[in-house]
């Protein structure tokens, strides 16, 4: 199957339009004025514009902003390069599902810590009260409790803190669209 060969790249503007019935624009400026002034000087106001211009063109701007183009440039890029709006959206996709897989990764890691802290620190409060009871066993009773007074409330309050359920994160809403 053999492809056309790309039409050449036209200039993509934003649309422009020619206003030329003056009836036309009479009705808009009428319309914009009323707010401002009262009808009568609304149609004076626009008797005497609509009298000096022969033809007026009204330019209109539209703003986009967002990872994917407009329709109207998406028909431009596909004359260019046909399949390349399919392509965008297929990046744009891969870019979405990599963020949440990122996101995802971000909170098994961080759970797995949480465990390996808690993991943590019951061995040091299970190695803290057997040298506690070794030191009451041997006698120094004031030694004994001196190491559980400094390590065991840390470690109680470690402890506490890790399995306290942390509320789950939401993403952070960032502008991705590359500006």
């Amino acid at each position: 199957m053999s492809k056309k060969p790309a039409a050449p790249p036209e200039k993509l503007q934003a649309p422009t339009e020619v206003i030329e019935a003056k009836d036309d624009l009479k009705k808009l400026i009428i319309s914009s004025l009323q707010d401002i002034m009262p009808p009568s000087q609304a149609k004076q106001a626009a008797e005497r514009v609509t009298s000096k211009a022969g033809r007026l063109i009204l330019s209109m701007t539209k703003m986009h902003s967002g990872p994917m183009p407009t329709p109207e440039f998406a028909d431009g890029y596909e004359r260019v390069l046909p399949g390349s709006t399919e392509r965008m959206f297929r990046m744009a996709e891969k870019d979405q599902d990599a963020f949440i897989q990122s996101h995802e990764n971000k909170q098994r890691r961080d759970h797995a810590f949480r465990i390996t802290a808690l993991l943590a620190g019951v061995i040091a409060l299970c190695l803290i009260l057997g040298v506690a009871i070794l030191f009451a066993f041997w006698g120094m009773e004031w030694l004994a409790g001196s190491v559980v007074a400094m390590g065991a409330g840390g470690i109680i309050a470690t402890l506490v803190n890790a399995a306290s359920p942390i509320k789950p994160q939401k993403p952070k809403s960032e502008d991705r669209s590359g500006k």
